[in-house]
């Protein structure tokens, strides 16, 4: 409450319970009071209070300590789920469901079985596997016996011809062993089929993680395909809280800032944790940026989607002098407390003759008061009921809480005098009027934007589902580096393919090495060589096809030679971050089925930032011209204080469609990524030069209302409001057309401060 209002609170309780007196002189500033029980000191301009004046205002006080301030703020909040907690459960072939073994609610264990289905084409593997092993055992009898029988009477070429169609058995049931993994089965099921030919009638479908299932979505009969999600598990005993910080407070939030969050489900519980994630860019509709919080949350209390607030610590004051916020008195640009002296003192008191005597022991004559002084402090952070002070109190200092705005109307001040302490409350500087260039600028609302080709999409290239994710939002990652890894039925059967065409590949070669003798000699039909030539070339071009196909895929070479060689499929292709930068965005989960073209991970590379504005019509002479040249200033809200002064790098060729605007561009080198895409502020383009000095007042010292500008002038310690008349400005100065003078010192921090303080001495 101002000290102007409180006055007449005072004076009022005052008169309730006093008797009107004669009127205390004023003394050093202070207003002449017409009351009794309610003194000025005349020698010490202690204010003195009876006990009957106190009891008047409900005058309480407390004692001055240390302690520990943190200074916080808070915005609103939501729990949900990273990524790596949350998974989907398909299956690898169709089929229809037989069993479903959980419920929603239901605790999981990673592998554990969640349902079971059957599959015809499950069976025709199974058929298949069956079949080729017989069709081996047939072949290998067939050539055994052949060369029992020797080469007198079956041909070479024959036998040749056998152990080509035994490899090739062989190879087709490697083939059909891998399917049947990739589909599912296990090594042991696999193992009963090859050896005692028991098939496996159901397939299962497994929890990918553990944690609680949550939704449920298939019924028993219900027919299932590879690309649909049936069951979905939640990890609930690690979250995430997610904060969305306002753009103007970004600057104070980094990385392990302590955090606590507060819930409407649970009144009265605090739940800790720390910053461990920031956004990597200004969400547009919000204004905000993102930040993630971690929480343990082992009793399962929390749920995704609930809401609530975080309260972020911005910064933290150790061992300060501490005082109720309550006993600091706002006046202006003043800040003080009310100091209690002296406690049940008797004091005689004559104003007239300057008597202020004090006794320890009642006397006729001396009443009992307490001594109360007006003592000016600078103050530091506050956590809304406490604050810390950096100057003008000390621990054990008795300070009033109640009736400190009260006793503060006792002391008026008739002109803007300020403190010390006040200067540096308000971090007041001044500047000095003088002769400055001032050249014609525009203003003009900018956006900070991601240049082209530092925005890209990680996306598959095949259908799949997710098996890994290995980022979070706002990691930092370099280009090629692993963001996840994807398994894929089309890329396993392309990889048994490749398999399958190494080993036909090494056969027909083979053959051609113990052939090409036997034809050079006439026992190996010439026309049958050629044809293994031509097998093998198209062996090789398939294999070149298949090679190709698999690298774009992830494969390496070195992998590519393993599997050729030894049949090691890789199982989990990786997707790759396609720029280096910061994960800004993350549209995917654990066992989710996707799609070539779903755009999976947003990465965005912002070491260099477009500032965008856009001008209008009626500027375009002033500030197209000369574009690239164009001097500008870059001031944003979320980094209030501080100015980027670049060029102009180039303007659209043309107008919007919409909007008869055009966009121009600036660039930002953001090396310490203190800038994020989505930044709003405004550009400050230098369009005209000076062609003399003008007297100029930088453009932080003028006060704007109603129409009119203001500067503060400072003489001294006290200051002086004028009216002033401008003429044109720039970026930094302002001509100053009447009102100024050079050598003037005027005010360029606390302008706002100063004018409430002036305001309040009306």
């Amino acid at each position: 409450m101002r000290a102007a209002v409180n006055r007449f609170k005072l004076i009022g309780l005052l008169m309730v319970v006093l008797v009107i007196g004669t009127p205390l002189s004023a003394h050093e500033g202070h207003k002449a009071i017409a009351t009794k029980g309610v003194k000025f000191g005349p020698k010490t301009s202690s204010l003195l209070m009876e006990p009957l004046a106190r009891k008047a205002i409900g005058l309480s006080t407390a004692k001055v300590d240390f302690g520990t301030i943190e200074e916080s703020f808070s915005v609103p909040a939501r729990v949900t789920l990273p990524s790596t907690r949350q998974a989907y459960a398909t299956t690898r072939i169709a089929g229809i469901i037989e069993k479903i073994r959980v419920k929603p609610g239901d605790l999981v264990r990673a592998g554990d079985v969640l349902a079971e289905f059957r599959s015809l084409e499950l069976e025709s593997l199974q058929l298949e596997l069956t079949q080729r092993i017989i069709e081996k055992a047939l072949s290998e009898e067939n050539l055994r016996r052949a060369k029992d029988l020797g080469e007198r009477v079956i041909a070479g070429k024959e036998v040749l011809e056998l152990e080509t169609e035994v490899q090739d058995k062989e190879n087709d049931i490697r083939t059909l062993r891998q399917k049947l993994e990739i589909v599912g089965l296990s090594t042991e099921q696999i193992a009963k089929l090859v050896e005692k030919g028991e098939t496996t009638r159901l397939v299962s479908i497994a929890a990918p993680i553990t944690g609680h299932v949550v939704h449920v979505d298939t019924n028993l009969g219900s027919h299932v395909e590879p690309d649909r999600h049936l069951l979905e598990v939640h990890d609930l005993s690690g979250i995430w809280v997610e904060g969305e910080v306002p753009e103007s407070r970004i600057s104070s939030v980094s990385q392990a800032r302590e955090v606590r969050m507060t819930f409407s489900a649970w009144p009265g519980r605090v739940y800790k944790g720390k910053v461990e994630h920031l956004g990597a860019e200004v969400v547009e509709a919000s204004r905000s940026v993102k930040v993630w919080a971690s929480v343990e949350n082992d009793d399962l209390s929390l749920k995704p989607e609930q809401f609530g607030l975080m309260l972020i610590v911005a910064g933290v004051s150790e061992n300060a002098v501490v005082a109720p916020l309550s006993a600091i008195v706002e006046d202006g640009a003043e800040k003080y407390a009310i100091v209690q002296e002296k406690e049940n003192a008797h004091v005689l008191v004559n104003a007239k003759d300057g008597v202020e005597e004090y006794s320890q022991e009642p006397k006729a004559g001396y009443v009992s008061v307490n001594a109360y002084v007006k003592r000016n402090v600078v103050v530091g952070r506050t956590d809304g009921q406490r604050v810390e002070i950096v100057e003008g109190l000390y621990p054990g200092d008795t300070v009033v809480t109640q009736g400190s705005h009260e006793l503060s109307a006792l002391y008026v001040q008739g002109t803007l005098k300020l403190s010390e302490e006040a200067k540096k409350n308000i971090g007041l500087a001044t500047e000095e009027i003088d002769f400055r260039e001032v050249g014609e600028v525009v203003r003009l609302n900018t956006v900070l934007r991601l240049p082209v080709g530092r925005l890209a999409f990680a996306s598959s290239q095949i259908q799949g589902k997710v098996l890994q994710i290995h980022v979070v939002p706002g990691q930092e990652v370099k280009e090629g580096d692993v963001l996840a890894e994807i398994h894929s039925l089309e890329a396993e059967n392309l990889e048994l393919e490749y398999r399958r065409s190494a080993l036909r590949e090494k056969l027909l070669r083979t053959l051609l090495e113990q052939t090409q003798p036997l034809s050079t000699s006439g026992l190996f039909p010439r026309k049958d060589l050629l044809k293994l030539q031509a097998d093998q070339r198209a062996q090789q071009n398939t294999i070149l096809s298949l090679r190709a196909r698999l690298k774009l895929l992830g494969l390496t070479e070195s992998q590519l030679g393993m599997l050729a060689d030894k049949g090691d499929t890789v199982r989990a292709l990786p997707l790759s971050a396609p720029i280096a930068g910061r994960v800004a965005d993350i549209d995917v989960v654990i066992g989710q089925v996707i799609k070539p073209g779903d755009h999976l991970f947003k990465v965005t590379d912002s070491r260099v930032l477009w500032a965008e504005a856009k001008v209008f019509e009626d500027d375009f002479n002033k500030v197209l011209r000369g574009v690239p040249e164009k001097e500008t200033a870059i001031h944003l809200v979320g980094l209030a204080g501080l100015e980027w002064k670049i060029r102009l790098a180039f303007s659209a060729p043309s107008l919007g469609y919409e909007e008869k605007i055009l966009p121009v561009y600036s660039e930002i080198p953001n090396d310490h990524g203190s800038l994020l895409p989505g930044m709003v502020g405004e550009m400050v383009v230098v369009v005209g030069r000076p062609e003399a000095k003008v007297i100029a007042a930088p453009n932080h010292a003028l006060y704007s209302a109603g129409g009119q500008a203001y500067a503060f002038v400072a003489t001294g310690n006290t200051f002086k409001k004028v009216l002033v008349q401008t003429g044109r400005l720039d970026g930094t100065y302002t001509e100053v057309i009447k009102g100024l003078f050079p050598g003037d010192k005027v005010a360029v921090t606390g302008v706002n401060e100063l004018n409430t303080a002036i305001v309040s001495l009306k």
